[in-house]
């Protein structure tokens, strides 16, 4: 907060003094050594495009990184709670039938199923590498593969030779210059891409602990299935004594979660690609976002240059543009 508006104000009110005084009364140029307001012009340069551009790109970067984080969290990959594994892959019958109506204590049918003798035992136990932890850590670490990735090509920019030769127009040496900073881009998020698979495939893929949990990698877990039909809601009776579960078997299956609103998790093993294709998706939206700006903010391009060419015609012809 200091960086972006403490800071900015008054290093901005010296760099703008420096400004008028400089080239407007004395009629020198821009940090002229005879200026001696061109130390406090540098300072209020550096606070506004560097702190407060700086503040700005870091609170989003770490908004970002934080709410996939709790979005992370919420998922229904429970650190050592097998219990809680069976109910959210038994709460599509609620959605179904509703509620017992009847007793013991009126809770919910994939309450009463998991809380049935030893059923819910059979579900696995994960680990800190098998739950939702490793989904809260996934876009911390894959920030520091961005941040690896950009000290890597921030070493390497590549710019031709060419581009500094005496003589050449002004506009034709920023074109060079921004097509190898695009170049570097497209390399960085090339790196990005190698490093988001690797996460996504090496914590949550074939051979991982997340695919290794009993139900996730194979149909091995103890799933009460409801039978077809119109009357599959209604209790049955087992053994001459009355049942409040709906009609159904217990069959082997995975695990594939339904929350209280209905929406169903992908099968595990679903799981890598889908972080994938998100990561992916993110990448080049934010590549399109920069191309775009690009485009209507450099010099060299002609949403840019039309605005200069009416700045000759005087201000309001700027403000209509």
């Amino acid at each position: 907060l200091f960086a972006r508006v403490g800071g900015g104000i008054y290093t901005k009110a010296a760099d703008v003094g420096a400004d008028l005084v400089g080239k407007v009364e004395a009629d020198i140029p821009e940090d002229d050594p005879r200026n001696p307001a061109t130390i406090a012009d540098n300072v209020g340069d550096n606070v506004g495009d560097v702190a407060g551009m700086g503040a700005d790109l870091f609170e989003s970067f770490v908004g970002s990184i934080v709410s996939t984080g709790l979005l992370g969290a919420n998922l229904p990959y429970f650190y050592a709670n097998p219990y809680a594994l069976c109910v959210y892959n038994h709460l599509y019958i609620d959605l179904l039938c509703g509620s017992p109506t009847t007793p013991p204590d009126r809770i919910s049918y994939a309450n009463l199923i998991c809380s049935t003798g030893d059923f819910y035992i059979r579900y696995p136990s994960l680990s800190v590498w098998a739950s939702n932890t490793m989904f809260i850590a996934v876009p911390y670490m894959l920030a520091v593969v961005g941040i690896l990735v950009g000290i890597v090509c921030t070493a390497y920019v590549y710019v031709p030779d060419h581009a500094t030769e005496k003589g050449r127009d002004k506009a034709e040496v920023m074109e060079i210059l921004l097509t190898s900073l695009r170049i570097n881009i497209f390399i960085a998020s090339i790196l990005i891409i190698g490093g988001a698979a690797g996460i996504c495939w090496g914590f949550f893929g074939g051979n991982s602990s997340f695919q290794a949990s009993r139900g996730f990698g194979s149909s091995d877990l103890p799933v009460y299935q409801l039978a077809e039909g119109a009357n599959t809601c209604i209790p049955f009776e087992l053994v001459g004594r009355p049942s409040i579960l709906p009609v159904g078997a217990v069959v082997d299956g995975t695990y594939r979660p339904t929350d209280s609103l209905g929406f169903e998790y992908p099968k595990p093993e679903e799981v890598p690609w889908r972080l994938f294709i998100s990561i992916i998706i993110g990448l080049y939206l934010g590549i399109i976002i920069g191309l775009l700006t690009e485009y209507f903010t450099a010099g060299t391009y002609g949403p840019t240059q039309g605005i200069g060419a009416s700045g000759e015609y005087g201000a309001g012809a700027v403000v209509i543009q």
